[in-house]
């Protein structure tokens, strides 16, 4: 998640020529061949912390090229597959696997200043990079998912399979934007009717199937600024997922909040689930420390970040949300629709709900970050928080945490457990991301501009090390995924986003939809990146 971008509601394309194009960063053509496959001579974009053992591979970055294909830039979620599925039994070790990684671009410009106003070279696509195990070389990269379908800025994204009871692979990805862009042709995606005629607002989560290639989009999983979409197996029937709603529009109104709240998509089958005709339930609480609460009372002191501390215990219920309302086919907006039923329906507000990941051993438990933000004020009138303009007094500013969330044993929709696990301050942490479970460990990664770092969490010792860095200042590192089924004890792939340029077109084009803060002239560029792996023993 590229926390740099700020977005102006609703976005139109300009069409221009595009002007000569400098390169800012060479691809390296000839070291990093190898008979065996291809590995980047770059140095890695990661490394270890003092006294930590292990090792960190750089496989690719971004503008290189693989057999023809470039890597593209702004690397994000990723999720791991076996290359060839039907050869692999529970016990099996497979030689080769596929890292589907999902690229955060966007053709809609954006930038605070004259000179930093940028839009990507393409929208959103996916690249299947096929990985030798043994070597940790690359052996093939395709691109799965093409950008002309017009999705923009994938953000974290889950690969569900038969852990999570699918017989095949699917890569789920998710639009983290509320930009209105056009529906170009071959879309698996129509017009909104609150947005009109070939236009539709950003905010789906898809589906890619890998076998087929197939992709389409889950109208009922919602339209917001999905961060990631994650099936948390376990249930005697059915399938359920949770997802968080990123948004961070700034400022908002004490009518419409626009701030972050978490949310559950649910289908009855796993045909009805991928073919995006499930059902929406919202997140609210029914019971603190103090006891029961009356869940709708947006007077009742349980309704957003700031009222669960460290230590307590609380509870909660999803609720549903209206089809039209999830489907985004009530004549608003989709996203104002969804942000204003949470609202009437006193749906707990978060800050920033960033990524989400469950417990293999314990599906039911789930975990997942919020970033926080700054100048928050509560409505003594609706009891909800907003964020108010710059300079306003009395605000408040949200540290960041991680939460944790039990789910009821037999009915998804209750929630028995509703917790902080921790407050990033209190360590040091800032501004946690992406985060990944594994059987020994919890994986936190940062987003901030100033050498994010990687956290390690001993699920057993209940304890906190920093294990990693960015080596470039305002990058930050970001998709981490447990791939120790595959590449053996210990062993985890995750992306860099270097928040610095590859390639940069010369020309200015003009920007005709609403203006970015740094005005409507932009280029077009290519943001440097670096997929890796990292090897941390007892992990």
């Amino acid at each position: 998640m590229k926390s740099q971008r700020s977005h102006a509601p609703g976005s139109l394309r300009v069409v221009a020529a595009l002007g000569a194009i400098i390169l800012l960063a060479a691809v390296p053509t000839g070291a990093a061949a190898h008979h065996n496959g291809f590995r980047t001579t770059s140095p890695a974009f990661v490394s270890l912390e003092k006294g930590i053992r292990g090792s960190v591979i750089p496989l690719v970055n971004s503008g290189e090229k693989i057999r023809g294909e470039v890597f593209e830039g702004l690397p994000d979620g990723i999720g791991v597959a076996p290359a060839h599925p039907d050869r692999v039994t529970p016990s099996s070790h497979p030689r080769y696997v596929d890292l589907y990684v999902a690229h955060e671009q966007s053709h809609v410009p954006f930038g605070l200043t004259a000179t930093s106003v940028f839009a990507d070279f393409q929208d959103s696509s996916v690249s299947r990079v096929r990985v030798d195990t043994n070597s940790k070389r690359i052996k093939n990269l395709t691109v799965a998912l093409s950008p002309d379908l017009g999705f923009i800025r994938f953000c974290s994204a889950t690969m569900v399979g038969p852990n999570e009871g699918f017989a095949n692979y699917k890569f789920l990805v998710n639009e983290e934007s509320n930009d209105v862009i056009p529906v170009p042709g071959g879309a698996p995606y129509g017009s909104d009717p609150g947005t009109g005629a070939g236009l539709r607002q950003a905010g789906y989560s898809a589906v890619l199937n890998t076998q087929t290639g197939h992709v389409g989009v889950l109208e009922g999983a919602g339209r917001m600024n999905h961060e990631n979409l994650v099936v948390v197996p376990g249930w005697r029937s059915g399938v359920f997922g949770l997802t968080g709603d990123d948004t961070f529009t700034s400022p908002s109104t004490v009518d419409r909040p626009n701030l972050s709240q978490m949310y559950m998509y649910s289908a009855g089958s796993n045909r009805r689930f991928l073919g995006g005709d499930g059902h929406l339930w919202a997140f609210r609480v029914t019971r603190t420390n103090a006891g029961a609460v009356d869940p709708a009372d947006p007077q009742n002191d349980a309704n957003d970040f700031f009222e669960i501390n460290v230590g307590d215990n609380w509870k909660g219920e999803f609720i549903r949300v209206p089809d039209a309302v999830a489907e985004g086919t009530t004549g608003d907006k989709p996203q104002d629709a969804l942000e204003d039923w949470s609202n009437a329906n006193n749906v707990f507000q978060f800050i920033r709900i960033e990524d989400i990941a469950y417990d293999p051993d314990h599906p039911r438990k789930v975990y997942f970050t919020d970033t926080g933000n700054s100048r928050l004020l509560e409505d003594p009138g609706t009891g909800r928080l907003y964020r108010a303009p710059s300079g306003t007094a009395g605000t408040s500013s949200s540290s960041s945490r991680v939460f944790k969330m039990v789910m009821s044993k037999n009915d998804p929709t209750r929630v028995k457990v509703f917790k902080v696990l921790t407050e990033a301050s209190d360590l040091g942490m800032r501004s946690p991301d992406n985060i990944a479970v594994g059987r020994k460990s919890i994986m936190v990664q940062e987003d901030t501009s100033s050498y994010s770092k990687i956290w390690r969490y001993d699920l057993r010792a209940k304890t906190w090390t920093h294990v990693a860095t960015a080596t470039q200042e305002p990058a930050e590192t970001s998709g981490i995924v447990d791939v120790s089924r595959w590449f053996g004890s210990g062993w985890w792939a995750l992306d860099v986003q270097s928040h610095t340029d590859q390639k940069v077109g010369m020309s200015y084009l003009t920007w005709t939809g609403p203006t970015p803060p740094g005005g409507d002239q932009y280029r077009l560029h290519r943001e440097n990146g670096q997929l890796l792996l990292m090897h941390l023993p007892g992990s």
